[in-house]
């Protein structure tokens, strides 16, 4: 719902991506018959913008990108690359800084292709109504070996309860 975007309705009233990525989807089946493959090609948040009423900072940005790369498996995207892996003429966007300073999320983004690389999205654990709000997780698989990614979309606290078979076996975070 933004001012270049009306009359048109991208996303649905909770504003989640995976609605955007859905309504893309269905329009361009009604008017041309063909499923599309959705490539996202620039990802990213400038450095001291503003994003849901709150700057945007070195640390967000961070906690940002990981969840934005299972947001977009969840959507059924095909590709998306960050914009952009170092700063330059467009600005503060990139993974490194001017000086090749490595910024947290050029950090959260080894982090995740380590921790979760290979992995194959298997499906959502939180509710499917809450997709902007509230705890966010979601069960990724590589072979016998389960993981879970979670976190909180409105920093409230709030757990997860595994069924019983489950066992942890390590915790990762990005504050």
């Amino acid at each position: 719902d933004s001012d270049w975007a009306r009359p048109f309705q991208l996303v649905d009233k909770d504003r989640a991506f995976e609605a955007a990525i859905g309504r893309l989807k269905r329009h361009t089946r009604r008017y041309t018959g063909i499923e599309p493959e959705v490539w996202i090609t620039e990802w990213g948040f400038k450095l001291g913008s503003r994003h849901a009423g709150e700057e945007v900072t070195e640390d967000r940005v961070a906690a940002f990108l990981p969840r934005a790369y299972v947001l977009a498996e969840a959507a059924g995207v095909q590709a998306l690359c960050w914009f952009s892996m170092h700063d330059a003429v467009d600005g503060p966007y990139g993974l490194i800084d001017r000086t090749g300073r490595k910024r947290p999320a050029f950090k959260a983004y080894a982090a995740m292709n380590r921790l979760i690389g290979g992995h194959t999205l298997s499906r959502r654990l939180s509710e499917e109504g809450h997709r902007t709000r509230g705890l966010q997780a979601y069960l990724l698989t590589q072979g016998p070996r389960k993981l879970i990614m979670a976190w909180q979309a409105d920093n409230r606290a709030q757990s997860l309860t595994l069924d019983d078979d489950w066992a942890v076996s390590g915790v990762f975070g990005v504050d």
